[in-house]
């Protein structure tokens, strides 16, 4: 009891990771708070575990808080995913987030409005290994975790614009494995409904 205590206010704590800002946002739990940009709270279904947070540069020009929620198999591959970014640009460029170019839909969760896309992938977690980038971040940190990141993922990918100036994203990466010999549509049609079922926005 009192170590789950111990662990429970550790993980309330913002943390500061070597060369990186603090984590700006807490999870106790399965519920992950964040206190702005947007404002609100995410509680994950029950199948998935919290597996860890880190801050990282992404490509010199933005900062980023990422926060990984597993489902893992027995040997500890992973199954299913729940995947927060929250994103901004440094003040010293000018870029915007910009979707217009993607193929996507409305997606709402909660109060929070999101736009998606589907996309099926082999080898997800491997295939961006430019140094620096979100995902070799992502690949790093779930590798040092003990985790399995082999196979072909179908994965929805959701973004929030929660101001005006288009410079901060919350991005949410929901993604399942597809286990061979499956027809891929038999997990497309229904990932939309599986990823808003998994997580509940306040």
């Amino acid at each position: 009891m009192r170590q789950s205590l111990l662990v429970s206010l550790i993980l309330l704590v913002p943390l500061r990771l070597s060369g990186q800002a603090p984590l700006t946002r807490t999870v106790s739990g399965r519920t992950l708070t964040s206190p702005a940009h947007p404002a609100a709270t995410f509680v994950v279904d029950s199948a998935f575990r919290f597996v860890g947070a880190q801050a990282i540069d992404v490509v010199k020009v933005a900062g980023a808080e990422q926060y990984f929620f597993i489902q893992a198999a027995p040997d500890r591959s992973i199954r299913r995913f729940y995947w927060f970014q929250f994103e901004q640009y440094y003040p010293t460029n000018s870029y915007t987030y910009d979707f217009s170019e993607m193929r996507q839909q409305p997606v709402p969760l909660g109060p929070l409005p999101f736009m998606g896309d589907v996309r099926t992938s082999p080898n997800y977690f491997t295939m961006d290994d430019r140094p620096g980038s979100d995902s070799k971040a992502a690949e790093t940190f779930l590798r040092g975790h003990g985790l399995i990141l082999d196979g072909t993922f179908v994965t929805l990918r959701l973004f929030h614009l929660p101001d005006s100036t288009r410079r901060r994203e919350l991005m949410i990466l929901y993604g399942e494995v597809l286990p061979p010999g499956t027809p891929e549509t038999d997990l497309t049609a229904g990932i939309v409904r599986r990823a808003q079922a998994g997580v509940t926005v306040h």
